[in-house]
């Protein structure tokens, strides 16, 4: 893939099963703590899948914890994810996830640098790390304790000149140490998927969009649905408009305008502009 060659130390060959075009796809790595909280694997299970649903692949290690969620928040909405893996690919590991391996395999893409049979061996981790990382535009932190492995992919993702983000978490529980430090040195703050989407790169959301559009032509105002037809509606034809303008404009709450604010933004009918203003395209 790509984006792979380009780090410093790029693996020699990959094994892979399962569709490797997805490898070359663009993507988001989301790692963190095996033993994750409540809270932890919900929000990743929440915007992995709001973040698949986008068309973006989302890449993880098969772990437990945060990267089995991870995985399965993309597979919820039909998105594509890719395993990476510290061992062969032929080997389901942990053995608890071997359904989850079956179903990546058959929905998306599991790879290693490790030959077919290799077990799995504590030093292998940190070395597919950089995979991880190298796959895909930016990272994910959600959970990691201050001696996790998910901070070397942290490291690793800012070496390889990528996006970090991390989700803030509770300052009285060690597992956020990781996230919250990661902010506090300048890591870009999740509180939604807007926001990691807002810190990729132009190309790569143009990329998204067009893979959104039919094949024939972009959608028209007329094709849209209710929601989005309020929002595109309160849109000035010839000027931009702010987000608590439109918010006011189109009686939508919230979520319903930034959900579809995205939507008109990956159909190609509408762009954002710097201080969270919008216009016609």
């Amino acid at each position: 893939p790509h984006l792979l060659r380009t780090i410093h130390d790029p693996p020699a060959v990959l094994y892979s099963l399962g569709d490797f075009s997805i490898v070359q796809r663009a993507a988001i790595a989301i790692v963190g703590a095996r033993r994750a909280t409540v809270y932890g694997r919900q929000v990743t299970q929440k915007l992995a899948r709001e973040l698949a649903a986008t068309g973006l692949v989302v890449v993880s290690g098969l772990a437990r914890g945060v990267d089995s969620h991870a995985h399965v928040g993309a597979l919820e909405t039909g998105g594509k994810t890719v395993a990476v893996m510290g061992n062969g690919v032929d080997l389901a590991y942990p053995r608890e996830n071997r359904k989850l391996y079956e179903r990546i395999r058959e929905k998306g893409c599991i790879v290693s640098e490790f030959p077919v049979g290799s077990f799995p061996a504590p030093q292998n981790f940190p070395i597919r790390n950089r995979i991880i990382s190298g796959l895909s535009y930016g990272t994910l932190i959600v959970e990691a304790a201050e001696f996790s492995g998910s901070l070397i992919t942290a490291r690793l993702t800012l070496e390889q000149n990528r996006e970090l983000w991390a989700v803030p978490g509770n300052i009285t529980r060690p597992g956020s140490y990781g996230p919250n430090y990661l902010i506090k040195q300048g890591a870009r703050i999740v509180l939604d998927r807007q926001d990691i989407l807002e810190g990729m790169p132009l190309y790569v959301l143009d990329q998204l969009r067009i893979a959104a559009e039919p094949a024939e032509s972009k959608p028209g105002k007329a094709e849209l649905p209710p929601e989005e037809e309020s929002v595109f509606a309160a849109l000035p034809i010839d000027a931009s408009i702010s987000f608590d303008a439109l918010l006011e404009r189109s009686k939508l709450n919230l979520p319903q305008l930034n959900q579809c604010l995205l939507r008109l933004e990956m159909k190609g009918l509408i762009r954002q502009l710097p201080g969270r203003r919008y216009c016609r395209v």
